[in-house]
């Protein structure tokens, strides 16, 4: 199923999180890497367990700024791309 996921795939993992365990989340990358190259990963170290991303919201804001910076880039070419081929 996740070979026909066509869009890039961003896994946040936090190393004190008992919920969603780094270990899990790395394992995940690790698969979806082995049938996709759009994938990638970040970790948040904290103590605050599964809410850090609300606590950490720098290193949250760090590992999220590339991504949609790269999105927002990818939009604004593909909505160029398609205002072009109206113009034509």
């Amino acid at each position: 199923v996740a070979s026909r996921i066509e869009s890039n795939i961003h896994i946040i993992t936090i190393n004190s999180d008992l919920l969603f365990k780094t270990e899990e989340n790395w394992n995940t990358y690790v698969n979806l890497r082995s049938i996709k190259e759009n994938v990638t990963i970040g970790e948040i170290e904290s103590i605050h367990g599964h809410d850090a991303f609300l606590i950490e919201y720098q290193q949250l804001s760090r590992l999220l700024r590339p991504v949609f910076h790269s999105e927002e880039k990818k939009s604004l070419i593909s909505s160029y791309n398609y205002n072009l081929k109206r113009i034509a």
